[in-house]
């Protein structure tokens, strides 16, 4: 194989068991409790917006996943009552996501920790070498959103 390839094919395949072990290491609690990372995300999302809560496609936009996949992952959190869809007070055919006390209790339970372990898995990297990847990781994901269009 080419060197040029064969680099290629070395640094995607790091980036791949990057991912793994990321997603490993940081959701086991999340798993323990019944919850995923895009499901905290949402539950995020919802807890910085206030209690006045946010429509659906407004958390597909802002965590880059399919209206499709907001669905599913609101219902099971609705499910659990984690969170309660309420019409929008202007516009009736809107809907909106709303923290529900228990879905801001489990958020403020789980989310500390959470960034804890973020921190403890970045710290692996000076701040400089953080920024740095940041950098690295954006113009990949330029390139990937540039490949989509």
């Amino acid at each position: 194989m080419p060197e040029i390839k064969q680099t290629v094919m070395q640094t995607w395949g790091s980036f791949i068991r990057a991912k793994a072990e990321i997603r490993r290491a940081i959701h086991r609690e999340l798993r323990a409790r019944g919850l995923t990372g895009a499901q905290l995300d949402i539950l995020r999302v919802l807890a910085e917006s206030g209690s006045e809560g946010v429509q659906l496609n407004e958390i597909s936009q802002r965590l880059c996943v399919t209206s499709g996949n907001i669905t599913g992952l609101i219902d099971r959190l609705e499910e659990a009552g984690h969170l309660a869809r309420v019409p929008h007070t202007e516009d009736r055919r809107v809907t909106l996501a709303v923290l529900t006390p228990g879905g801001r209790a489990i958020f403020e339970q789980l989310y500390p920790a959470h960034i804890s372990r973020v921190n403890m898995l970045l710290s692996a990297l000076t701040t400089e070498e953080q920024k740095m990847l940041t950098k690295l990781l954006a113009r990949i994901a330029d390139r990937a959103a540039e490949m989509n269009h």
